[in-house]
């Protein structure tokens, strides 16, 4: 992925940091982004949460979606084409901004 952000640090992997730091954060040059991840055993996510990076609202997240696929059988062609859709977000106001 080549956007880096406003600041050439935000980048798509800095997401999954678990910190507070206000680089922690990514920052598409698009409306339109998209992030995979692959992990080498099946996980269990029990939950996600999204945060405002607090500078521009027009840059917050307003739709997204959380997609998981089956990784049993990577690399047949059936299962690269079955993604499943388990959670949806339309419209979302950021009204608890940092």
């Amino acid at each position: 992925m080549k956007d880096g952000g406003g600041g050439g640090d935000e980048w798509p992997w800095k997401v999954m940091e678990n910190t507070n730091s206000e680089s922690d954060k990514w920052i598409t040059p698009s409306n339109i982004g998209w992030i995979v991840y692959s992990f080498a055993k099946p996980i269990v996510i029990r939950g996600y949460g999204i945060k405002t990076a607090g500078d521009f609202p027009e840059r917050d997240p307003k739709d997204w979606d959380i997609l998981i696929e089956d990784a049993v059988a990577v690399n047949t062609k059936e299962t690269l084409e079955k993604w499943e859709l388990v959670h949806s977000v339309r419209d979302k106001s950021m009204p608890e901004r940092q």
